[in-house]
């Protein structure tokens, strides 16, 4: 495989010189019209080798970068007229026209210099004829086999990309199937949690209320158990009292007299006790 470069920079000097030769070759034809109904005739071929120049001129580079072995063999035959490219300049330089040949060259020909070095000229142009002919049918083959392969290369690489296409649409399919499975296992998910949230704070309300419920009961009781425990010591402080004034009463007493009136005080205590409890 050649360095792309040097390919296109050899091709395009070689382009450029069959350019310029078969300008030159149309120009001298025009000069001398009339004098040869042949060498007029044969001008059509000196024009398709001129466009085929030109076509050579604007893909070669493009050739090479799709096909560097295409562009290389091109290149060969390229080489290969450039002898006879050659000959067909120095034949231009005989019979006065140069080269890089300009379209108004032709006007500044004398018209007895045209119609002298036509006869003197003629075998050598007959060959410059055959010359062309040979050009044409090297490189319109080659470019030929050249185009053939390039459109086969270019299907194949229309192929790859349509496969690539085909590939890449399946995989987008696949994958917007698993965006929208992920999305759908997300509302699922989004659902539980919602729910569950929901549970909790069902649950937490109820608890809420419980608690609302279990604070009141308790607050009772313990009311209950503190009014109680109030009134025990509100007896118990009674019964204290009635115990002291009985042991006092008891101490100033000595004799059955003081007996009796003891037990006096005790009826009179146990009347004071359950009326003041009842």
């Amino acid at each position: 495989m050649s360095d792309p470069l040097s390919v296109a920079g050899s091709a395009v000097g070689i382009i450029s010189l069959g350019i310029q030769v078969c300008n030159g070759l149309l120009i001298y034809a025009d000069a001398i019209r009339g004098r040869s109904q042949d060498l007029t005739d044969h001008m059509d071929q000196v024009r398709s080798l001129l466009a085929l120049f030109k076509s050579l001129n604007l893909t070669i580079a493009r050739l090479e970068s799709l096909n560097p072995d295409n562009a290389k063999s091109l290149l060969d035959h390229l080489q290969q007229a450039e002898d006879k490219l050659r000959s067909l300049q120095e034949l231009l330089t005989e019979v006065g026209v140069p080269p890089l040949t300009t379209a108004d060259f032709k006007g500044k020909m004398k018209e007895t210099y045209r119609a002298a070095v036509y006869p003197i000229k003629k075998s050598k142009l007959e060959g410059a004829r055959q010359t062309v002919q040979a050009l044409l049918g090297s490189l319109s083959a080659a470019i030929q086999t050249a185009g053939l392969d390039l459109e086969i290369s270019q299907s194949h690489v229309l192929q790859e990309i349509r496969s690539a296409a085909i590939t890449t649409d399946s995989k987008s399919v696949e994958l917007k199937s698993a965006v929208e499975a992920s999305f759908s296992k997300f509302d699922s998910l989004e659902d539980t949690f919602q729910q569950g949230f929901s549970d909790i704070n069902d649950h937490l309300v109820s608890t809420q209320q419980d608690f609302h419920g279990f604070s009141t009961h308790t607050t009772t009781q313990l009311d209950t158990i503190n009014a109680a425990n109030t009134e025990g010591l509100e007896n118990t402080r009674v019964i204290i009292k009635m115990m002291s004034d009985m042991s006092i009463q008891l101490k100033q007493s000595s004799s059955p007299a003081s007996s009796g009136a003891a037990q006096s005080l005790s009826v009179v205590w146990h009347s004071h006790y359950f009326s003041s409890k009842y």
